[in-house]
């Protein structure tokens, strides 16, 4: 917007600065995605695909369908270096940077309600061929830690092996 934007500074050489500033930010793009951030998506699109794909009722399909096509644009995007967006701009940027994925998304979105079966295996079709070249689907040993804040002082977290599930404990 500053860019390119309505100008709500007074002329000038500020603004002048922000503009020609905005305009070198934009052409340089995004930085590059880092490791962990290849990590985090490529493990949020494998378990929207496992949400997907044992699915049943119409509006979870739908919800899960639109949460992995806005997870595999942003992917398709940010791994080409080019800026992302939401809505119509997300669409718009998916169809000028990977026109192949685009089309796969709105056959398989088009497809997730009337024909189920054959939405679930074109997203599994786009999500094999978006995480292939990032390592692939990620599951099994994929670890985020909580941020510190996140966590309570003095609670600790044991395994309770006679009834199989997790419980607080005071250290």
């Amino acid at each position: 917007m500053v860019a390119d934007g309505v100008n709500v500074l007074p002329a000038g050489a500020a603004e002048a600065w922000l503009r020609r500033h905005a305009g070198k930010l934009l052409e340089l793009g995004p930085e590059p995605p880092t490791p962990a951030m290849l990590a985090a998506r490529r493990y949020e699109i494998t378990t929207l695909l496992e949400d997907l794909v044992d699915g049943r009722a119409p509006d979870e399909l739908l919800a899960t369908a639109m949460k992995l096509y806005d997870a595999l644009a942003h992917l398709a995007l940010r791994a080409a270096s080019a800026w992302t967006g939401t809505g119509k701009h997300l669409a718009r940027r998916l169809r000028a940077v990977a026109p192949v994925l685009a089309d796969d998304l709105v056959a398989a979105m088009a497809a997730i309600i009337p024909q189920p079966e054959d939405g679930k295996r074109r997203f599994t079709t786009a999500v094999d061929r978006m995480l292939a070249p990032h390592g692939g689907p990620l599951l099994e040993g994929y670890r985020l830690a909580a941020p510190a804040e996140w966590r309570s002082a003095g609670v600790a977290f044991a395994e309770d092996e006679a009834a199989g599930r997790t419980r607080r404990t005071a250290e």
